[in-house]
Order: structure tokens, then C-alpha cells, then sequence
């Protein structure tokens, strides 16, 4: 999941580098919760619905959670309790950082986690970001790679202004 400073902005409001953005309240600064218009709050919802529908599932899916800004970190392990990963992505919400969009390590953050799972398990990474690179190596021979070790990846966009062609090559 993409936790750049970015993601603070409204999904129709354009990024502008060093910029507060206009869709935060009065006064916010990074490191205070995240703004109620927020690509980030977005993000979350779309997190929440996707934990729900694997929480209806008849097969107990794990689940992990990468994160990344200027670098990437694992935030949780592979674990089938769910509860967990949603605590990964609220630690941001109430504590929103600031930093760069480096989907490439996320990408092959994301991969580490992929190749500690199940050996026989489908490997499947979903990428959540307003699809703005400002750091870090190209993602897309990053997924190239995983793609060839068999790890299906699906791209979601959080704003009007994303590189929808550079996702793209990464799906």
C-alpha cells in the first residue's frame, strides 16, 4: 500500500510537490491523522472491502502487508487474522507520513512476503497507490520478474492524475 506524503491529497486534487494539500483541514501537518478527503482514506475503504469479501470466503486466505513512502517495510507477516492487517493500515491513519512514492520496493517488498507463504498457494499482489512514481527503481521490471515466478499482480489508482500506463505494464 502506497503511504507517500501524495496519498494525503484528494483523489481529483493534482499533486504539486512540496505542497500542503488543498484537501486537508486547516492546519494539518503530517503526522497528525489523515485528511478526511484523503487518497489515503480511500485506500483504506477499498483495504476494509477487500478484508471483508476474503472474510466471506469459504477458504481462509492469508493475507500480508507492505507498505511504502520514500522506502518500503513489512508491516505484517502472512496470517489469516485479518484484525491484524487492518491495525498495519490504521497505524497510518491516525499517524499519516510523509516521503516519496517508491512503488519498486514496495513491489519487491510486496514479493518477500509472496515468497514466504504457502508453496503451493496462488501468489497474488494487489497494489494500492495513486500511481505517482517519485522514487526508487522502475516497478515494472520489478513485476516482470515476479510475474515470471508466477505472482499474478493487480494495480488499484487512487487519483484522477496516476500513470495509468505505467500501472499498466506493472498489472
Amino acid at each position: 500500500l502506497d503511504r507517500s506524503g501524495s496519498m494525503a491529497y484528494a483523489a481529483d486534487e493534482p499533486f504539486i510537490a512540496w505542497a500542503f494539500p488543498k484537501a486537508s483541514p486547516p492546519g494539518w501537518n503530517f503526522g497528525q491523522p489523515a485528511p478526511p478527503r484523503s487518497r489515503w482514506l480511500d485506500l483504506v475503504t477499498a483495504s476494509n472491502r477487500f478484508l471483508s469479501y476474503l472474510e466471506q470466503s469459504f477458504v481462509d486466505e492469508n493475507v500480508a502487508l507492505a507498505t511504502y513512502g520514500t522506502t518500503a517495510t513489512i508491516d505484517r507477516g502472512m496470517s489469516k487474522n485479518y484484525l491484524t492487517i487492518r491495525e498495519g493500515i490504521n497505524a497510518y491513519t491516525q499517524k499519516f507520513p510523509t516521503g516519496s512514492t517508491n512503488i519498486g520496493d514496495g513491489i519487491t517488498k510486496g514479493g518477500t512476503l509472496l515468497a514466504s507463504g504457502r508453496t503451493f498457494a496462488s501468489k497474488v499482489m494487489v497494489v494500492m497507490t495513486d500511481g505517482i512514481r517519485t522514487a526508487g527503481p522502475d516497478p515494472v521490471p520489478i513485476a516482470t520478474t515476479l510475474g515470471k515466478q508466477g505472482v499474478i499482480i493487480y494495480t488499484v489508482t487512487f487519483s484522477n492524475d496516476a500513470d495509468k500506463t505505467l500501472m499498466g505494464k506493472v498489472a
